[in-house]
């Protein structure tokens, strides 16, 4: 029996960025990080006089890479992670920042490859190239810190030993908090309790051809979702609009009518 330490969850390390090694790090929310890849085997389905599987006449199918991270972002890593959401680059020369969507996400490179993630889960160090975001939700509620929740889908995953993550400083920053929030629907400031805001770049994620790893996720569709709860008020029932200028012209919009508590 080995007498080797757990491997406890507050020991997990996560980081990301353009290349590898990672120089990003972030704090895991307690959902975690869900980036695994699955494989598969294709097994012929021939009639052979037994009910046995005959292991030489199995093949190796498909890898696919996908999972959820729930991240507590404060300003540094959000501020990196951003362009690999939006796609644009980041403009101003001071707060409030600017993040544009783009038709293509430029930041991937020009094969849209992606960038790269490390998860060091202390008895093993997991790296994913390739990686998209799916999807990103942005939730927050009253008297708690913001969390976002990324769908992540990648190309590959490569396994090292222990104790090979990059040296990461973790950002010092304060986290986005629930007091700092501030909500204008149709023109008009709103007091909020809870809100959730959903970025959704629909990748195409069966582009394998004749890989067993997906070879790029074309973004095929852009969509934004907000839904808040605001406090009931005969004045404020009218229907909210969007008006985010990461919208992408003619695309599918959704929006979620408000709550009223």
């Amino acid at each position: 029996m080995s007498n080797s330490p757990a491997s406890l969850g507050v020991q997990a390390q996560w980081g990301f960025g353009a290349a590898n090694p990672v120089t990003v790090a972030c704090e895991l929310g307690p959902g975690g990080d869900q980036l695994k890849a699955t494989r598969s085997r294709v097994m012929t389905e021939g009639l052979r006089g037994t009910r046995q599987r005959i292991h030489e006449t199995t093949g190796d199918g498909m890898i696919t890479v996908a999972g959820d991270v729930e991240i507590i972002p404060t300003y540094t890593p959000l501020a990196a992670m951003l362009p690999f959401i939006m796609g644009g680059t980041k403009t101003g020369s001071s707060n409030p920042y600017t993040y544009p969507f783009a038709e293509t996400n430029t930041n991937y490179g020009s094969n849209l490859q992606g960038f790269y993630v490390t998860s060091d889960r202390k008895a093993k160090v997991f790296t994913y190239s390739g990686v998209n975001v799916s999807k990103a939700v942005f939730s927050c509620q009253q008297g708690q810190a913001m969390k976002c929740v990324l769908s992540l889908v990648a190309q590959t995953e490569t396994v090292g030993n222990s104790g090979t993550l990059p040296a990461l400083t973790y950002p010092t920053d304060s986290p986005f908090m629930w007091s700092s929030a501030v909500l204008t629907l149709a023109g008009t400031s709103r007091a909020v309790k809870d809100w959730t805001l959903t970025i959704d770049n629909h990748p195409i994620t069966d582009r394998f051809h004749n890989s067993q790893t997906a070879t790029q996720f074309p973004f095929q569709d852009f969509t934004v979702e907000l839904e808040c709860t605001l406090p009931f008020a005969r004045s404020s029932r009218t229907r909210p609009r969007c008006r985010s200028p990461c919208w992408k012209p003619g695309a599918s919009r959704a929006c979620s009518p408000a709550r009223w508590a």
